[in-house]
């Protein structure tokens, strides 16, 4: 399954220079360190994947709450 986020995720490539994968993290909302990406394993969809930029436990627990409420 494909999810269309609005960015090619398919550029990313782990022998991609620096410069080249900041450039894709950019596009993604990445904004600090670390970056996580919170989503269900099945049924994906763009409303239940939450991105959390840099430290923000509160804002952690809140898309592991919502992502756990979403497939019940």
């Amino acid at each position: 399954m494909r999810l269309k986020l609005g960015v090619d995720t398919s550029k990313f490539d782990a022998n991609n220079t620096f410069e080249e994968n900041f450039q894709l993290f950019s596009e993604l909302g990445f904004q600090g360190t670390p970056a996580l990406i919170v989503m269900p394993t099945d049924n994906v969809t763009a409303q239940n994947v939450h991105i959390i930029s840099g430290y923000d436990p509160k804002g952690l627990e809140k898309a592991i709450e919502e992502v756990k409420n979403s497939v019940k």
